[in-house]
């Protein structure tokens, strides 16, 4: 079996807490992070190529953890708010890991992609 691998080079981006805030009703969705840079917003787009709905993938995150499941739908990457409320692009990506259930993961957490094959 061949593995492809992608590792996610995104830049740092602005991070702020959630507690406290309320969410715009124009736009209710909020992420973390957003990314306005093109070479960041590439990079997204790049990792909801790669995620093909029923591929099974190993996913290095960010934080040192190591994920294994079943991608259930390709990413969406869309446009978000951060919590300071400035709008950029983000994308979040449904896996389904054995005996923890669905795990929705923000897509610039994902530092390294093994594709293992499909179900």
């Amino acid at each position: 079996m061949t593995a492809t691998c992608l590792y996610s080079g995104l830049a740092p981006a602005r991070v702020g807490l959630l507690q406290g805030r309320r969410e715009d009703k124009a736009m209710a969705r909020t992420a973390p992070r957003v990314h306005t840079a093109q070479a960041n917003i590439e990079q997204l787009k790049a990792l909801q190529l790669l995620l093909d709905a029923e591929l099974v993938v190993e996913l290095r995150m960010k934080d040192g953890s190591v994920l294994r499941g079943t991608v259930t739908e390709r990413p969406a990457v869309q446009q978000f708010r951060d919590p300071d409320e400035q709008e950029g692009t983000n994308g979040q990506v449904p896996l389904d890991v054995p005996g923890e259930g669905v795990k929705l993961l923000w897509l610039d957490e994902i530092e390294y992609v093994t594709r293992l094959g499909s179900n």
